[in-house]
């Protein structure tokens, strides 16, 4: 998954209303294979990448999910930046839309320079249907 950052504020898309997490607004998706940079800029960003965040598992009834999210900074957004199906949110905002679990899990993860909180290299979110975006973020903050 792509975390696209421009001022302050994350790229959110709406998934299709039918499938996995429908209708749901998300983080644009990314294969594991595909340059970061080359996805963006076939969304229409002009995006350098910034780093990997930590990854996480999502476990489906079915299937086991693997994201490994790639922060990537847009200088300057295009003219059709505000197309429908796509929003910018800042990230406090952002936990408060219909986002599924683990995109929730990835936004309230954002290091310091969007959120005040740190993030180090050993943070790992591990994600369960029965665990709390909340209680996940007060164990890795030592609470």
């Amino acid at each position: 998954m792509l975390v696209l950052m421009h001022a302050g504020e994350v790229l959110l898309e709406k998934r299709p209303p039918a499938g996995i997490w429908g209708g749901l607004w998300s983080l644009p998706e990314c294969p594991p294979d595909a340059d970061p940079e080359q996805v963006a800029h076939g969304l229409g960003y002009d995006a350098a990448l910034s780093g990997e965040l930590p990854g996480l598992d999502h476990t489906f009834s079915h299937f086991k999910l693997r994201i490994q999210p790639m922060r990537l900074t847009v200088a300057h957004l295009p003219a059709g930046a505000s197309e429908p199906g796509r929003i910018w949110l800042s990230p406090q905002d952002a936990t408060d839309a219909a986002l599924p679990s683990p995109v929730r899990r990835i936004i309230a993860a954002l290091p310091d320079e969007y959120t005040g909180r740190p993030l180090t290299e050993d943070t790992e979110l591990q994600v369960s249907p029965s665990v709390s975006s909340r209680s996940t973020r007060s164990r890795r903050k030592g609470s």
